[in-house]
């Protein structure tokens, strides 16, 4: 009948058959983007991976630097969420770290300290810049942060 033609022409045009191609155009998907979610407050680590989780990205959250920089020996990650300030430190030699092992994929930086003068707007700037990095002021929405990882994830690498 008729779909048998169709499925011959179709398989004459694209040499195979219509629904094993479907099939795998539908099922075959790229696994979901990995991202890691460092910050020293659990819930607020905990809040964003869901939200993340929610919107397809496989989100871990950590609680320590040392948890994350672990994590990442065995587990490749695509994009990074880290709090500025971890307990008395800042985030500075854990995003040299991450560059260091993933030198392009999105980084984005929060902080809630600056009005409070805890965190330094230059130094944030300047890490920012040297890290290639997004930084944004909490308490900010989770949809930034995710728009903000999908515009990394899909935006051209650069040398240099």
């Amino acid at each position: 009948g008729f779909l048998d033609g169709l499925q011959e022409g179709v398989v004459r045009l694209v040499g195979q058959p219509v629904l094993p191609l479907l099939a795998r155009l539908l099922f075959e998907r790229a696994p979901p983007r990995r991202v890691a979610v460092l910050d020293d407050d659990r819930d607020s680590a905990q809040s964003i991976v869901d939200f993340l989780g929610a919107k397809g990205l496989d989100a871990q959250p950590f609680n320590c630097a040392i948890d994350l920089l672990a994590a990442m020996e065995s587990q490749p990650f695509d994009g990074f969420v880290v709090d500025w300030l971890l307990g008395d430190n800042t985030a500075k030699d854990l995003l040299s770290k991450i560059r260091a092992r993933v030198p392009s994929g999105p980084v984005v930086i929060l902080t809630g300290q600056i009005a409070t003068g805890a965190a330094s707007e230059d130094e944030l700037v300047m890490v920012g810049a040297s890290y290639r990095a997004l930084l944004f002021e909490k308490p900010t929405r989770p949809l930034s942060i995710f728009n903000a990882l999908q515009v990394g994830f899909t935006s051209p690498t650069t040398p240099g």
